[in-house]
């Protein structure tokens, strides 16, 4: 997960998780290093799929007023009540 000017880029993949089917990827940003669904200041959702990814979008205001910015990436299956997230990532 990289920043480049007000856009960030993210590359991953995605495994299949036996027996769940995945609902969404989602992308979110936060000024501290405690992101997640609840502590964030944006968040991005993009269709759930499986092996390579390559997304990108640009951050909104309240991301881009932030002197530090951290973004993380979370796949959530259907029906779950918590998603699968990535480390925490330094944009800026």
């Amino acid at each position: 997960m990289t920043i480049s000017g007000d856009k960030v880029t993210a590359t991953f993949t995605v495994n299949k998780i036996a027996d769940r089917e995945m609902d969404r990827i989602v992308l979110y940003t936060n000024k501290t290093q405690f992101v997640d669904n609840d502590t964030k200041v944006q968040e991005v959702n993009f269709p759930a799929q499986t092996g390579s990814v390559n997304v990108s979008f640009d951050l909104n205001d309240d991301s881009k007023a932030q002197r530090f910015l951290f973004g993380r990436i979370c796949v959530w299956t259907k029906g779950a009540d918590q998603g699968v997230y990535s480390p925490v990532f330094s944009l800026k």
